[in-house]
């Protein structure tokens, strides 16, 4: 297999900065309402309960807190006191917490923290599976096109938009692209960082989480465990 020219290597690399460029002018542009209160406001979201993006901007705060100081104690949140492990009784976030901290190194603002990776998640996103189209079919534009769509569909910036744990979404396909690279070529380092990314996945969230053997089996037996009771309640 010829290797590309120059030109071409550059007419490449080209495209592929304009494709990142394109996704952040799109991240910022769909979340432009975000911009002018970073550091001290959230997006709106009218439940009943309350804002989830409060909710995680908490979450975040109280990761980071908790892991430089009491690591052990991370899943005991300061909330309902006095049950253990109050973190768990909703999306815990630590995938996120460790990889955001360099931004608690520089600021010990959690708005502004939250909203970054708010603002940055779509482009992340599109370009994370940029990588893997552009790896799969070896064709920019197919790969351009999958990125948008995956990125930027308009579910990010409306019901989703409150959920980060939702919008971080670059995990699965950095696990598919690696996954893919230690099979083909038989690579050690590329298993190991795929792993690393399943495990980032699961500690950001659990929705968009490859299912584990486990829950075959406890879903198996729900499953099971329902047609018996509706089989029982029609012989009544």
């Amino acid at each position: 297999m010829r290797s590309p020219s120059p030109e071409g290597s550059r007419r490449r690399w080209a495209w592929h900065l304009g494709a990142a460029l394109l996704f952040a002018a799109l991240a910022v542009g769909g979340q432009r309402g975000l911009v002018a209160g970073l550091g001290d406001h959230v997006f709106f979201q009218e439940l009943p309960a309350g804002n989830d993006c409060l909710l995680h901007v908490w979450t975040l705060a109280w990761d980071q807190h908790a892991l430089a100081t009491d690591p052990a104690g991370v899943l005991d949140a300061n909330i309902f006191y006095p049950y253990p492990r109050t973190l768990l009784y909703s999306d815990h976030l630590l995938g996120l917490a460790v990889l955001l901290v360099p931004f608690r190194l520089a600021t010990a603002n959690p708005v502004l923290i939250h909203n970054l990776v708010t603002l940055a998640a779509p482009a992340l996103d599109a370009l994370a599976l940029y990588a893997l189209a552009l790896t799969l079919t070896g064709e920019p534009g197919a790969a351009l096109l999958g990125a948008l769509l995956y990125g930027f569909a308009p579910l990010r910036f409306t019901a989703d938009r409150c959920q980060i744990q939702m919008l971080a979404a670059w995990w699965l396909p950095l696990l598919f692209l690696l996954a893919r690279r230690a099979i083909a070529h038989d690579r050690v380092r590329d298993g190991l960082l795929a792993g690393i990314v399943l495990a980032l996945q699961g500690l950001t969230g659990i929705w968009r989480s490859p299912p584990s053997p486990s829950s075959f089996r406890s879903g198996s037996r729900t499953a099971g465990s329902r047609r018996a009771s509706a089989s029982r309640a029609r012989s009544r």
